[in-house]
Formats: structure tokens, C-alpha cells, sequence
């Protein structure tokens, strides 16, 4: 290795490193503390263990390297190509030579053009990158030396964009204790969508600092809290990533009290909380309607997340969206060693210790599920299931393509109707429903009428063959849209320069449940705007004013989750403190 990243270089100033983030405390939360983390480094995994990726369809697919995600990053050289599933794999899933042909593999170049550019810098030592490591998550690359470090000092984390690899774990110290309880008292704001409120008592003992602590070996005070959440679906989510936070002992540190600045005490750590059961933000309380929303985003920047896939059938099948498929440590401690994707894009984040089969369908009403492709979907079930394997099938959202998918998967199993098959997932989901499209809804119909198997000589499957490509589009949204529209033709523009973005009659509304209106304060979804022309060069993206060019949100055409937890397809997505 090159002497720059020697013991003399390691010691690199802290204005060059950029920071990896901090939230900071903004009028309406309750006083936080901060102190030191230290992070764990995961264990390598044995070298032999290879991923068993199985591509399955139609066109050209660009297999993602390996990635190692118990080491956090990928390696890579200049040019690294990557192969797909050998011919073992379709020996196993039963294919044919014919469709062992179209199951087709790609070379992948990763480390960019031959040329030096800012990409091929480091952006930790500032300098050409040496042992280049590329993140699997966000493909940001930095010298090999420089990214084990500060993943090892720092946090694993990005610095470039933030994006978390694995699981951060905090300096809490190990004594203390989390407990809930939930009475029937309603909180302010709460009175109408609550069942009651969730108080969370925390206690820490006095204690010693260890080595994690600013000063080993010295006393620490410890502290009791309590904190309130609204006993509904989003406070109880809120309370299960509290736990899961606590668990990596991230909700408190060990510091200096920003209310009372005093040192060598148990503080908070950066995870605001609702320590009043009223008095509104001034007093660190209720009402206000967008703590849970801020809540959930600094959780996310610790890297506690909400898994969302559930166990929908007692053998070992999960349903879930694309969140919970790349979700590394949820899988390992719901022991999920095989993934069925199904979308209308690549996957990217391949964990090598697990098993996929990627299926490639866009959640359109004219696409058919009921071709012979997707007959592999219940052999690669059942041959997981039968080697006692754990099998999550997921889409992106995951209520509409892999909400089929596990519909048919359940209707084979158990002889079931369509609608016994949709109550069956519906009961089991515990935070996204069950939408499939009209088109999917038709073809579940049609599964069952030729008896949980397809045959194209069935004169119902005929017939839905000749009408698929004339069924009326409804909407692509797993929401229900509400087009609303306002006399006055209010206007929004841009806070910095002024300048119009869109009209009242652009905003696209939807509702939270049925019946009830998102009302989210923080960000407006619109329709498309004809301005907005990076998407004719980028399927998703950030979205700039067209005069002063500053950020004002993001769009996304295969659609993004608006806080409300409903997914809106496309996504042109504003962020209110940007707009006027």
C-alpha cells in the first residue's frame, strides 16, 4: 500500500473529513444531548459462501457485483465483471435449455471510465483513491484504508450521502431500562385517532464510564424519563423503532446536558421525545402533528428502520416491499435466506449469503401474471420452504405485484377464492394493505377458474388474453387519489427566488385512510410539470427550481412513500420550507 496511508497520514485533519450529520435541535422538539459513539465492526463472513442469484425474463440484465454486507463494502478494481447463476441453479429450479437461455447475464464495469475525474477522488483524504472501495447502497468510492477507517472510528455511514450500513451502535450504558405502559387518557390532537397514549419510562442508575465514555473510570449520574406517544397504528411503529433503538443503545449517551450543562450525566442522544404529556412544541409536548414524522427520521439516520414484511403463512412465507428485502439485519433475525423479487427494475443490494429469484413485471394492468415464467415463483417457494428455508416475497411497495403473487401462492396451498386469499393476507399485514390492481384482481379470478394452474387452452384464459391489453387503466397509485382543485387558483413559488412552481389545481391530494385525507404539513405531491424536464434524462431524481436552480424536493417515476405511508406513483414530491 502507498505510503500516503501510512501511520504519519492517518492522522488526518478533521476539516478535511466531511461530517457524517447531526440533527440538531429546531424549535417545537425537546431538549436533546449528545455524546461519542463508538462502532462495532461486523464479522467477516467465510469467504467460500457464494450468492445463488437466479435472473429470470425477458431482456438483458446487468447483475450487481457481490457485495459483502457484513464487511459494510464491496471491493472493486478498475474492471470487475460478474457472473449469474451457473447451470446448476436451473437444474435445480427444473428449466429447460430454452429457458436457461433467457435467463441471460451481463458484464459490469464498476469503477468508471479510464479517464481521472472527481469520481475517482477520495473524498475522505482528498486525494486519487488508492484501493478503490465502492458502497454497495450509494456507490460512492473512497480508498480502501480511508472508508475501514472511518467506518471504524466514525460510524458506518456514508459521508458522502449519509446512506447506513448496518446497524450503529451507540455508548447507552448497558444498566438502563425501558418499559411501557398505555393508559386510556387521549393525547392533545389525539382525541379522534387514538386509542389512548403509550408513556415510555426510562431509568439509568449512577454508574462508571468505560472506554466508549468520555472519561473511563469516571462516575456518571444517571437519569429517569418519561415520554409520550399516541396509542394509534403510527405510535406504536414510533414505540417498536424506540425499542429497537434502545436495544442498540442509541436513545441515550453519556455527556454533557445541554439544559443544565452539566458534565459526566445520561442525556439524550439525538432522538427527540415528547417528554409532556400537553403544552404544545414550546414545552416539548402536544399538540403537533409532525413530531412522529421527525421522530421517524432521525430513527432512519441511525439506521433504524421499520421492517415491513410479514409472516403471511405459517411454513416460512414473508410479504413485503423493497425496504424490508434490504433490510440486512431484519432477514438475519428472521433467519430469511431466500428472496423472491419482483419488479420492474434490477436489484441492487444483493446480499451474497442469501438466495434470489428475480422475476421482472411492471404493476400495469396489462401485465400478465399468468405466464409460465411465474410458475417458478411457487417452485422456488416450495423448494425453499421444503429445505426449511424462510422465503420473502416482496415488490416495490409490496401491496400489489408480490400481494398477487403471495395471493396465488396461498390459493395453490390451501384451495382458496380470490377473496379467501386477500382476507388471508389483509389479516395478516400489520402496517401496508393489500392492493392489487383491477388487472391482477381479473387474474386471480381466472387462476382460481382453471384450478390453480395455467392453461392456455382454458377458453376464459383465451379470452383474457385477447382483451389484456384493452383494459382501462385506473391509477397506478396504491393510494386513492383525490383530484382537488381550488376557485382561487392559489399559488406556490419558490422562497428564494419567488418565482411561480405550480397552482393549487397541481397538487395531487390522496388519502391517509379510506375516508381520511393525508394531511402531512411537510411536504405537497403534485402532478407533473412540464418544467420539471430531468425526467425525460433520469427516472428519478432531485427536483430544482427553473430559475434560481436550488433544490425543492425530489420525483421519482416508479413512485415514493409519502409519510402517511401511502405510495404515490409518479412522485413529484415539494418540501413545504423550500416553497412559499
Amino acid at each position: 500500500m502507498s505510503d500516503r496511508h501510512g501511520s504519519k497520514h492517518r492522522q488526518r485533519n478533521d476539516a478535511q473529513r466531511p461530517a457524517p450529520g447531526a440533527t440538531g435541535l429546531t424549535q417545537g422538539q425537546s431538549e436533546s444531548d449528545s455524546g461519542g459513539t463508538e462502532v462495532d465492526k461486523n464479522p467477516t463472513p467465510d469467504e467460500s459462501v457464494e450468492t445463488s442469484i437466479v435472473y429470470s425474463k425477458f431482456e438483458n440484465l446487468t447483475l450487481p457485483p457481490n457485495s459483502n454486507t457484513d464487511e459494510i463494502v464491496s471491493e472493486t478494481s478498475s474492471t470487475q465483471l460478474v457472473s449469474t447463476e451457473s447451470q446448476s441453479q436451473n437444474t435445480e429450479l427444473g428449466l429447460s435449455n430454452e429457458e436457461e437461455q433467457q435467463n441471460t447475464s451481463k458484464e459490469l464495469k464498476v469503477s468508471g471510465s479510464e479517464e481521472k475525474t472527481e469520481l475517482d477522488r477520495c473524498a475522505i483524504c482528498m486525494d486519487d483513491c488508492i484501493e478503490p472501495k465502492q458502497l454497495d447502497k450509494c456507490d460512492h468510492t473512497f480508498c480502501t484504508a480511508c472508508i475501514d477507517q472511518y467506518f471504524k472510528a466514525v460510524k458506518p455511514q456514508c459521508p458522502c450521502c449519509f446512506t447506513i450500513y448496518g446497524n450503529i451502535r451507540g455508548n447507552q450504558p448497558e444498566n438502563g431500562t425501558m418499559k411501557y405502559i398505555v393508559t386510556k387518557h387521549r393525547l392533545p390532537g389525539y382525541e379522534k385517532n387514538s386509542n389512548g397514549t403509550i408513556r415510555i419510562s426510562y431509568y439509568f442508575p449512577n454508574g462508571i464510564q468505560d472506554e466508549r465514555h468520555p472519561s473511563p473510570g469516571a462516575r456518571y449520574h444517571g437519569t429517569s424519563r418519561d415520554a409520550y406517544l399516541p396509542d394509534n397504528k403510527e405510535g406504536r411503529e414510533i414505540l417498536e423503532l424506540l425499542q429497537k433503538a434502545f436495544e442498540f443503545r442509541q436513545v441515550f449517551t453519556v455527556g454533557q446536558s445541554r439544559t443544565t450543562g452539566c458534565d459526566n450525566v445520561v442525556t439524550w442522544n439525538d432522538i427527540h421525545h415528547k417528554t409532556s404529556y400537553n403544552g404544545g412544541t414550546e414545552n416539548f409536548g402536544y399538540p403537533d402533528d409532525t413530531y412522529l414524522n421527525r421522530v421517524r427520521q432521525e430513527l432512519a439516520a441511525k439506521g433504524i428502520i421499520m421492517f415491513t414484511a410479514d409472516k403471511i403463512d405459517d411454513s416460512g412465507v414473508w410479504l413485503g416491499d423493497i425496504t424490508s428485502a434490504e433490510n440486512i439485519q431484519a432477514l438475519d433475525d428472521n433467519k430469511i435466506s431466500h428472496i423472491l423479487t419482483i419488479l420492474d427494475y434490477e436489484p441492487r443490494n444483493i446480499d451474497k449469503n442469501r438466495t434470489y429469484l428475480f422475476i421482472h413485471a411492471e404493476d400495469f394492468q396489462s401485465t400478465d401474471l399468468l405466464t409460465s415464467e411465474f410458475e417458478k415463483c411457487f417452485q422456488f417457494i416450495d423448494k425453499a420452504i421444503e429445505q426449511g428455508h424462510q422465503v420473502l416475497i416482496h415488490c416495490h411497495a409490496g401491496v400489489s405485484r408480490s400481494a398477487t403473487i403471495a395471493a396465488m401462492y396461498l390459493m395453490r396451498k390451501y384451495s382458496l377464492t380470490r377473496e379467501q386469499a386477500i382476507e388471508k393476507l389483509i389479516n395478516k399485514r400489520r402496517y401496508w394493505s393489500v392492493l392489487p390492481n383491477d388487472s391482477f384482481l381479473r387474474q386471480l379470478d381466472l387462476f382460481h377458474q382453471m384450478n390453480y394452474k395455467v392453461d392456455i387452452e382454458n377458453e376464459f384464459y383465451k379470452e383474457f388474453q385477447k382483451n389484456r391489453f384493452d383494459l382501462k387503466s385506473s391509477t397506478d397509485n396504491d393510494a386513492s387519489i383525490l383530484i382537488l382543485t381550488d376557485e382561487n387558483e392559489k399559488e406556490y413559488k419558490c422562497r428564494n427566488c419567488h418565482i411561480k412552481l405550480f397552482a393549487n389545481n397541481d397538487i395531487q391530494k390522496h388519502e391517509k385512510e379510506l375516508g381520511i385525507p393525508c394531511n402531512d404539513q411537510t411536504q405537497i405531491f403534485t402532478f407533473f410539470l412540464d418544467w420539471i424536464d430531468e425526467i425525460f434524462t433520469n427516472p428519478h431524481g432531485t427536483i430544482n427550481c427553473p430559475n434560481c436552480k436550488i433544490s425543492l424536493g425530489e420525483y421519482s417515476l416508479k413512485g415514493l412513500r409519502c409519510h402517511c405511508h401511502q405510495w404515490i406513483k409518479p412522485a413529484f414530491i415539494f418540501q413545504c420550507q423550500l416553497i412559499e
